[in-house]
């Protein structure tokens, strides 16, 4: 083939190729005969057109950092320019790796880092628990149970407490009598002197064998939070 006949084959992408090794690349190309082509700064038209990509995917490329633009003399950066022996082995390097990333290795990490991060989360929390900063949910559940229980027991005997007091008198002195006697409810539920202790130490020692104590140990553990229950609601301490 003639070069005639190759100055007419119309590719971009070997025109500019020519025109690099011509030396005639818009004036950006030296002369001299030790001049490497690989040095020559290229356009990001240039640059779509060897990559077979759009300008906004070369541009979305720079900036995710995989491939560079070039710097004048005074290390400030060129706008839209790139040296040929940096950007194309930068973007081979890129496919090569893009070949290489399996999916299923993509998930198989991914899967691995959400497994790490809730590891990390339930130790963090355990420790935390531990240091009583957070309750497990099954220990507020019981207790706030045990709280409601004998929050309505007591308040179930108001009836069976002042049905003689009130018994043929004044409609006023029935509700005095009702209301003193529900505030005396609320006062012991409040200081905890609602409870019935023996059913609170049952309970409590079957909940914790529950939880994989052993009887003796839950009997134990009971027996010592029952105390100290006993003694706060005895001080009249505000409940934890």
């Amino acid at each position: 083939m003639s070069h005639r006949a190759t100055a007419q084959i119309p590719n971009r992408k070997f025109r500019i190729v020519r025109s690099l090794i011509r030396g005639k690349n818009k004036g950006e190309m030296a002369s001299g005969n030790n001049h490497s082509i690989l040095n020559e700064v290229i356009t990001l038209a240039d640059l779509s057109t060897l990559t077979v990509l759009s300008e906004r995917q070369i541009q979305r490329l720079v900036t995710q950092g995989i491939l560079k633009r070039a710097k004048n003399k005074r290390g400030q950066l060129l706008r839209a320019r790139f040296v040929l022996s940096e950007v194309i082995p930068a973007f081979i390097e890129h496919l090569r790796d893009s070949l290489l990333d399996d999916p299923s290795d993509r998930e198989l990490k991914t899967a691995k880092t959400r497994r790490a991060v809730a590891m990390a989360a339930t130790a963090e929390l355990d420790l935390e628990a531990r240091r009583g900063v957070y309750l497990r949910k099954s220990d507020v559940e019981f207790h706030l149970s045990t709280l409601l229980r004998n929050a309505r027991d007591r308040i179930r005997a108001v009836p069976s407490r002042t049905m003689y007091q009130i018994a043929h008198k004044e409609p006023r002195e029935c509700n005095q009598i009702l209301s003193t006697e529900l505030d005396l409810a609320l006062s012991e539920i409040s200081d905890r002197r609602c409870f019935d202790w023996d059913r609170m130490r049952r309970d409590t020692a079957d909940y914790l064998e529950s939880q994989g104590f052993t009887r003796d140990e839950a009997e134990a553990t009971a027996d010592e939070s029952v105390r100290r229950a006993q003694a706060r609601a005895n001080s009249k301490e505000p409940a934890d």
